[in-house]
C-alpha cells in the first residue's frame, strides 16, 4: 500500500492556500474541477468566460492498488501517468484520477452524491463485457426518456458510475 498525504491542503497556483475541509469520506468526491477553477480559470481577453471547462476528476481512496487495477483492468481506461499516491487515466480531453487521501478510509458514505458518466458506443456489449469481468451493476441498461440508455454499477470504494450512450 502506498503513503497517505493530503492532496488539498497546499499552494495553488494562485499563491492562496487551498485547504478544502475533508471530514469523511466524501472527499473522494471532491472533483478536481473545484481544484481547477484555480489553475485554468482565467479571464479571456475579451472578458469571455471564467470557467472553460471541466480539466478532470479525482476519487480519493485509501487503497489505491485496488481502484488502480479496477479502472485500467476492468474498465480498460488508458494509463496516462503514475506516482506512488496519485494515478492519472486518459478520458477523452480530461483525465479521471484516482489519489490516496489520508481523510478517506473505507467505502463511501453517500455513494449516489456524485456519479461519473463513461461514454460508451454500445452500451449493451459494454454491459456484457463488464459483467463477464465480475462487475455487478445495481442498474442495467435502460433506455431513458430522452433517448439514451444508462446502466449503473460501483467501483470496488462503492463510488457510483453510469454507463451512458447518446441517442443516435
Amino acid at each position: 500500500m502506498v503513503s497517505s498525504r493530503h492532496y488539498n491542503n497546499r499552494r495553488n497556483d494562485f499563491g492562496t492556500h487551498s485547504a478544502i475541509p475533508c471530514n469523511d469520506a466524501l472527499c473522494r468526491y471532491r472533483l478536481t474541477a473545484a481544484l481547477s477553477v484555480l489553475t485554468i480559470a482565467a479571464f479571456n481577453s475579451g472578458g469571455g468566460r471564467v470557467i472553460q471547462g471541466v480539466a478532470g476528476i479525482t476519487i480519493w481512496t485509501d487503497d489505491l492498488d485496488d481502484l488502480t487495477v479496477f479502472y485500467r483492468n476492468t474498465l480498460e481506461l488508458p494509463v496516462h501517468s503514475v506516482r506512488p499516491t496519485f494515478v492519472t487515466f486518459e478520458w477523452g480531453p480530461m483525465r479521471l484520477n484516482i489519489g490516496v487521501h489520508s481523510d478517506v478510509k473505507g467505502q463511501t458514505a453517500e455513494p449516489f452524491r456524485v456519479m461519473v458518466n463513461l461514454s460508451v458506443e454500445d452500451i449493451h456489449r459494454t454491459y456484457e463485457v463488464l459483467v463477464a469481468r465480475g462487475v455487478d451493476f445495481i442498474r442495467p441498461p435502460e433506455k431513458e426518456h430522452w433517448g439514451g440508455w444508462v446502466a449503473t454499477f460501483s467501483d470496488p470504494d462503492g463510488n457510483v458510475l453510469q454507463l451512458l450512450q447518446q441517442p443516435g
